[in-house]
């Protein structure tokens, strides 16, 4: 029996090797959806360590393997596919996103009901977790529910092209504009809107702890920064990006867990 995050890896590897043999294509892309579609749907409990990692367990394979590595390797399929997925993968890799997203939603309940320590670790790793900032928005903001410009040709109009709603980071410099189904567009667009609102106020904020941690805190420099070189080297993003995403976070997080441990005191 396979280790579940060997068998991620093996997705991965299979998928990119057959990229490069045009004829066989788009059965290499449909075996990675098929293969990563098969082990999210197999995988039927999530558990959560002392140090706060969202495992997830599967009866077909050895151990366990993190829900971060599930969402990261569908990001890696995402990218060789060149976020040119076909109309049948897009369906699957749309039930990948719920599941990842349900799964999620059921480590945080856990999470909640699970011992002061164990929800300190688990708000320190939300931090530096690309997974939080996928999952805890709104269900219209996932990945599967917008298309590249070729896309949305094929499937909706070539004329009355709406501006892209937000970028897909396929690479360090490269960036693919996202576009959202007609009918969702004035949605997502609102909802964007909105999240701009809402974080505008912090932005201040953040540059200003920014400027301390890089000028007036040594001490905080040294912790962000191992973290954002990490960040930048895990999504191809530049350090300033990478540094600002994290600054963010933590600011977040402590914000959160001020909030949450109030409730929980009282």
């Amino acid at each position: 029996m396979q280790y579940l995050s060997e068998r991620l890896i093996d997705i991965k590897r299979d998928f990119q090797f057959n990229t490069f043999k045009q004829d066989e294509y788009q059965k290499a892309e449909n075996e990675a959806f098929d293969s990563l579609n098969s082990v999210i749907s197999s995988s039927s409990e999530v558990k959560i360590s002392f140090f706060g990692k969202r495992y997830i367990s599967s009866i077909e394979f050895k151990k366990n393997a993190t829900l971060e590595e599930v969402y990261l390797t569908l990001i890696e399929v995402v990218k060789l596919s060149r976020f040119d997925f076909s109309n049948r993968n897009r369906k699957i890799g749309l039930k990948i996103e719920n599941k990842i997203h349900a799964l999620y939603n059921e480590s945080d309940k856990k999470i909640q009901n699970s011992f002061f320590i164990k929800r300190i670790f688990a708000w320190i790793r939300d931090v530096f977790s690309s997974l939080k900032k996928a999952y805890k928005g709104d269900k219209n903001l996932l990945l599967f529910n917008h298309y590249s410009y070729n896309q949305y040709q094929n499937n909706f109009s070539k004329k009355n092209l709406p501006e892209p709603i937000w970028s897909f980071n396929h690479s360090r410099n490269v960036m693919i504009p996202l576009y959202s189904a007609p009918n969702q567009h004035k949605i997502v667009k609102a909802t964007n809107a909105m999240i701009r609102a809402y974080i505008y106020p912090f932005n201040k904020a953040i540059n200003a702890l920014a400027a301390i941690a890089t000028v007036g805190s040594p001490l905080c420099l040294a912790l962000v920064t191992p973290f954002a070189i990490r960040r930048s080297y895990l999504h191809q993003e530049s350090f300033d990006a990478a540094y600002s995403s994290v600054l963010l976070s933590v600011v977040n997080t402590v914000s959160t867990f001020f909030a949450k441990g109030s409730n929980y005191i009282s």
